[in-house]
């Protein structure tokens, strides 16, 4: 099941979050694109398996997210180019981090978020 196919009335805390950070995304300017190793995601596996890990370099274009909403794996689409063909598995520090560095307060995992986010 992906995101775009769940009836909007069994949203998660999760699929909320995972929208605000889409948003952000694609509103953020070309120029300072969050890139793979600014999340320490350099050199990570990437979806399918059997190619080269991530490059630092890679650019993050959108998320998305797979299985049941209450616990999703949230996979991280890189370019080069807005399609994002480069799938990898974010876990709860990328992700604390991508909230970080788009200026999001919002809680991945367990515990509170950063000190200093602002809260959108």
């Amino acid at each position: 099941m992906t995101g775009s196919s769940l009836p909007p009335t069994t949203h998660t805390l999760e699929m909320a979050q995972i929208a605000e950070l889409n948003e952000c995304l694609r509103s953020r300017s070309s120029s300072t694109p969050v890139v793979a190793a600014a999340l320490g995601m350099g050199g990570a596996p990437l979806r399918p398996s059997g190619a080269a890990g991530l490059a630092e370099d890679a650019v993050l274009v959108r998320l998305s997210w797979e299985g049941s909403p209450e616990f999703p794996d949230i996979y991280g689409h890189f370019g080069p180019g807005r399609g994002g063909r480069l799938q990898v598995l974010l876990h709860t520090a990328a992700l604390n981090e991508l909230g970080h560095l788009l200026g999001l307060r919002q809680r991945w995992g367990v515990g509170l978020p950063p000190k200093g986010a602002k809260k959108v």
